[in-house]
């Protein structure tokens, strides 16, 4: 009897846990897969740094059109702080706090949020518009 309720219950455990769905949205999967890429790289502190700078640097070179990528050092020098994360640095703990949304009110545009768990819970929120360059679609512009 009790072999039984244990096959039923791992049955039911089985059918309605549901495993988290991939989003359709492009856009969606190819910011969630470069701030991913992107924060691990930047917040990887045991490399050394001009290894985590060629990473990030190879990255923004992929997943950034060229005007974007122009925009990125000139913000850099004026800010000196990264305007893909809005901070000078990063730690890993911000991985498990990223959420990719489609912006409704304007056309290819998103929204990348992440809580800062480091620094007081601060919100980050940067919005992010996406065009095709080279028949891939990019980071053509962050606000």
């Amino acid at each position: 009897m009790n072999k039984l309720r244990l096959i039923v219950l791992l049955l039911l455990i089985t059918f309605t846990v549901k495993a988290q769905p991939r989003p359709s949205d492009k856009g969606i999967v190819m910011l969630t897969d470069f701030y991913t890429a992107y924060i691990s790289a930047a917040a990887d502190h045991e490399s050394d740094l001009n290894v985590s700078e060629a990473k990030m640097d190879a990255l923004k070179h992929r997943y950034c059109t060229t005007a974007c990528q122009k925009r990125i050092k000139v913000l850099i020098d004026e800010t000196d702080a990264d305007p893909i994360i809005q901070a000078q640095d990063c730690d890993k703990t911000i991985l498990n706090t990223i959420i990719v949304k489609k912006d409704n009110q304007k056309p290819n545009r998103y929204v990348v949020t992440y809580i800062d768990k480091s620094n007081h819970n601060k919100k980050t929120t940067i919005y992010l518009t996406l065009k095709i360059e080279k028949n891939m679609l990019k980071i053509g512009y962050i606000e």
